[in-house]
């Protein structure tokens, strides 16, 4: 049986994408979702390219198709958390809760990462069987571009290399990750209706933000002061 296969290298050998659990925890997001991956996708086939109407339609029908398949088999490299980095802050803490120095925000910079066992660049494999039609060309050409226009997944940090192609799968030193009701971890995964929410997302109107303007000979504080 043919399967379509994404593969992601992650050339920064590191992996710092995170997932909210049922009682609102972070947990590395390892391997990465198969939702985030749709989503990367799906903005990198979109963004920065100028498309037609038409165009634009052709990417949602794929990515309509995309959603359709059953959850996907994933190969992903071993990594094991004596060998994550001590979490460190990005941005200075510059408005400390009641001056606490000592606090530190969950949101500024990565704590949890995947890094490799072996030292090698952490891979990730995507394997979705495909029925006897296969894909239609135009949906192999636009999910196979969108693939190859990513440069990361998860944050700007996890720089990546992904490729999408149709091929018998070969058996790989991964560890093996399959749908299994009984499991003990939850990946996001994309269902019918998650394009459409990811397009109505993307075309919403962000309210602009207030401008305060300030007459030119404004010389004091806001308030009063």
């Amino acid at each position: 049986m043919s399967h379509l296969v994404a593969q992601i290298r992650f050339i920064a050998h590191s992996y710092s994408g995170i997932r909210i659990r049922v009682d609102r925890q972070e947990e590395l997001d390892w391997p990465p979702s198969p939702g985030r991956l749709h989503e990367a996708l799906l903005s990198a086939a979109l963004l920065g390219v100028v498309r037609s109407a038409l165009e634009r339609e052709n990417v949602f029908k794929a990515f309509r198709w995309l959603e359709e398949l059953p959850a996907p088999e994933i190969w992903a490299s071993a990594q094991d958390e004596s060998l994550r980095t001590s979490p460190r802050l990005a941005i200075p803490q510059n408005n400390p809760k009641k001056n606490r120095f000592d606090l530190k925000p969950t949101l500024l910079a990565p704590t949890k990462k995947a890094v490799s066992f072996t030292g090698e660049p952490l891979e990730v494999i995507y394997l979705w069987p495909l029925c006897a039609e296969g894909i239609p060309n135009s949906h192999r050409d636009i999910l196979t571009d969108a693939a190859a226009r990513i440069s990361y997944l998860g944050r700007a940090e996890d720089r990546a290399e992904v490729s999408l192609a149709i091929i018998e799968p070969d058996s790989k030193l991964l560890v093996r990750w399959q749908p299994d009701p009984g499991g003990h971890v939850e990946f996001w995964v994309p269902k019918a209706g998650t394009t459409d929410g990811l397009e109505e997302r993307h075309t919403s109107k962000v309210n602009e933000r207030e401008t305060i303007v300030l007459p030119e000979n404004w010389t004091g504080g806001l308030d009063g002061e």
